[in-house]
């Protein structure tokens, strides 16, 4: 893991920063300050790919939730 890179973040700052990347809440500069810096570090690439699989399976749960709940309604 590096201190700093070129993108002027620290890895401290960009996993901080993951969860507004990964739900694209922040704005084109920030945004590509972290692309750059995540380029160069396997360090936070890894941590970045790791969140983003999270977020995917916590949506996936929260899209059926409903179905669910319809499920359980029809059987109890």
């Amino acid at each position: 893991m590096t201190a700093s890179l070129p993108s002027d973040l620290s890895c401290e700052e960009v996993v901080l920063l993951l969860w507004e990347y990964l739900d694209e809440e922040l704005d084109d500069q920030r945004r590509a300050q972290i692309q750059a810096h995540l380029a160069e570090c396997e360090h936070c690439e890894g941590q970045a790919t790791f969140e983003a699989a999270f977020l995917r399976s916590l949506r996936a749960v929260v899209d059926l939730a409903p179905v669910a709940r319809g499920i359980e309604g029809l059987t109890g």
